[in-house]
């Protein structure tokens, strides 16, 4: 393969950044996160039809809304 790619400097790759990008147009986290779940899903097809397998867990997504919807206190 020829080229290489470069992440963008914040940290994240393209797909996070324009998905972070996107947040502004969503009046909640929770609505935000079901566009970007949505949109995550779309990529994977698309990465299909080049031959690009991937998978993703059918309730990840549950259990980290879980996680993150604990309080955490500290001192």
């Amino acid at each position: 393969m020829g080229g290489s790619y470069r992440s963008p400097d914040n940290g994240c790759g393209d797909l996070m950044a324009f998905l972070q990008s996107q947040r502004s147009l969503f009046e909640s986290d929770e609505d935000f996160r079901a566009f970007a779940l949505d949109q995550v899903r779309r990529f994977v097809r698309d990465l299909r039809a080049l031959d690009i397998e991937v998978s993703m867990r059918p309730n990840w997504n549950d259990r980290i809304s879980s996680v993150h919807s604990t309080p955490v206190t500290g001192s």
